[in-house]
């Protein structure tokens, strides 16, 4: 059986897919969208650049004990992931990541 050893950089996220959605722009969007695709701080709505073609990175669910951690760019296997797992991230630490990265600018 196969698996992800740890530390192993995850290729979830295409470079070009992600952009912010201002708190005034996101009006034009459906609620339900924003609540299940972006994660939302001060700066507004991060969130796919195209809802019509989503990298798999937008997908993960959350669990307490994830599997896999990082930032938006670079996720990484926190523990051996088997072949047939699930990759999980904390949604906690979004808009912590989030926060961190826009202050830095």
């Amino acid at each position: 059986m196969s698996h992800i050893p740890t530390g192993t950089l995850l290729d979830l996220f295409d470079d070009t897919d992600y952009r912010v959605i201002s708190r005034r722009e996101s009006e034009s969007f459906p609620k339900s969208v924003l609540e299940r695709y972006c994660v939302e701080d001060g700066a507004g709505y991060h969130c796919p650049a195209d809802f019509h073609r989503m990298s798999v990175g937008w997908y993960l669910n959350h669990s307490e004990q994830p599997n896999a951690g990082g930032t938006r760019e670079n996720y990484y296997a926190l523990r051996d992931i088997r072949e047939d797992e699930e990759i999980t991230i904390d949604y906690g630490t979004l808009s912590a990541l989030e926060a961190e990265k826009l202050s830095s600018k």
